[in-house]
């Protein structure tokens, strides 16, 4: 799985005469903007900054993102007044419902519009999924999955004399996947396979505070969202139990694993390689420098055990994807390795289970 920044840039054409000669400019709007105080709509033309992706949307149009699939979004707006000299101190009560198709075009439906003055300005800041709910000027999603990515763009700002650019959708979550092995054949006869592994208490609501309307965009701190998960009926977050990398489901033998067809462990050769099998992935909240997270894992003939991950010194970062194997010994489980991988590339310690 590879990092996925959306960034969002305005986009227009050229007045109809001059298409037929090739002209296509940086914006792609519904109005000219010489035309005096009619409306221009706000398109915005759309790509994926940095790694290529390698994840994407079921057919609700949520989960992790690729490009070149279409998704929706949703936006808070708030208008500068009349004086053209401030905004009001809390955004527009109804979002704008928003999609960017195949080819990457973000636009709204029903449109919106700059305003009419060309010199009157709009703010907007954007979310993924479209599922959260805007409410005095916050964003509540319900109960994270484990598969779907939550993003926030910073807030912009823009008017028909400076449209819109440069928008980017930015990770809020972290995300792990979690590999097993045996050390030995006999270990591996053991514990007699894995049923399920559950990520403890990470099955939370959380909420995107937007920034004041007043907020000077040009922050590159103030203008963003605050993220904030909730402790109320938190539970265990069951793995995915999937290949990020395509959203195939991971099967044993001719069917996806389970507690009646658990997944069998891979088995360490000559200790030079883990070969360490797949048992899914999850996205949650990230996990601050030297705290810590737990995994529940069931076994066919161990039980069900849990094991404590550490994060270390760097924590668990929203917008890092990091792989931990698991380790499954004569006598106890151990998180072997932490990867930094997909998202960003870093360095990665190894964890017992």
């Amino acid at each position: 799985m590879r990092s996925k920044t959306w960034t969002l840039h305005a986009i227009s054409l050229c007045l109809l005469p001059l298409l037929t000669a090739g002209c296509l400019s940086d914006n792609l709007l519904s109005d000219h903007p010489s035309t005096s105080d009619k409306p221009l709509e706000i398109r915005m033309k759309s790509y994926i900054a940095g790694s290529t992706p390698t994840t994407r949307v079921d057919a609700a149009g949520e989960g992790m993102i690729e490009e070149g699939t279409a998704f929706s979004v949703k936006f808070a707006q708030v208008k500068e007044n009349k004086n053209n000299t401030d905004y009001p101190d809390s955004y527009e009560g109804t979002a704008l419902s928003g999609s960017v198709n195949e080819s990457k075009v973000l636009s709204f439906n029903p449109p919106a519009y700059y305003q009419t003055t060309k010199a009157k300005k709009i703010k907007l800041i954007g979310w993924y999924p479209a599922s959260g709910t805007l409410s005095n000027g916050a964003v509540s999603f319900a109960a994270i999955d484990g598969k779907t990515d939550i993003m926030a763009t910073s807030l912009k700002e823009g008017s028909q004399n400076s449209k819109f650019s440069g928008i980017t959708f930015t990770h809020q979550l972290t995300q792990i996947s979690v590999k097993v092995y045996a050390e030995t054949e006999a270990a591996k006869n053991l514990w007699g396979g894995i049923k399920s592994i559950q990520i403890k208490d990470k099955k939370q609501a959380c909420t995107l505070t937007l920034p004041a309307t007043s907020t000077d965009v040009s922050s590159t701190t103030n203008a963003k969202v605050s993220i904030a998960f909730s402790d109320d009926g938190k539970a265990a977050l069951p793995l995915v139990q999937e290949n990020p990398a395509d959203n195939k489901v991971i099967n044993q033998g001719e069917s996806a694993y389970g507690t009646s067809n658990p997944l069998a462990l891979g088995v360490a050769s000559d200790g030079s390689t883990t070969n360490a099998v797949l048992a899914g992935y999850a996205m949650f909240a990230p996990v601050a420098a030297n705290n810590s997270f737990e995994l529940t894992v069931e076994t066919v003939s161990g039980g069900t055990q849990t094991v404590t991950v550490s994060a270390g010194t760097d924590g668990f970062a929203a917008g890092q994807s990091y792989v931990v194997t698991l380790k499954f010994g004569s006598s106890a489980i151990e998180p072997g390795t932490v990867t930094v991988t997909g998202w960003q590339t870093g360095a990665g310690t190894e964890i017992p289970v």
